[in-house]
């Protein structure tokens, strides 16, 4: 899988980029075929940290998406990756009844 991860956050980026890729092994434990994973972190302002995602598939043109909103980049990044595992489990179900 293709990680691109941008931060336009003041703290230690080395300690979120970590804290990210080990909750990114969380989806591709429900699903190993994500070929590419956008990410971006920023601060909206003082109490809106914002993580944004987006996931394409591969062999499939499907891209899942999500963003997520709190007072904590690492809140952020913990909402962001259960938005994302929850719509990978429903997009794996989707495509199994479809092939049967």
């Amino acid at each position: 899988m293709n990680v691109n991860i941008k931060i336009s956050v003041n703290s230690d980026n080395n300690s979120l980029k970590e804290y990210l890729k080990n909750k990114i092994t969380r989806l591709e434990k429900h699903y190993n075929h994500i070929k590419k994973f956008n990410v971006i972190l920023k601060i909206e302002n003082k109490y809106q940290h914002k993580a944004e995602a987006e996931l394409h598939i591969l062999g499939n043109k499907n891209k899942i998406t999500a963003n997520s909103i709190s007072e904590n980049m690492y809140s952020s990044i913990d909402m962001l990756i259960s938005k994302l595992d929850k719509q990978i489990i429903k997009f794996k179900e989707k495509n199994q009844h479809s092939t049967l």
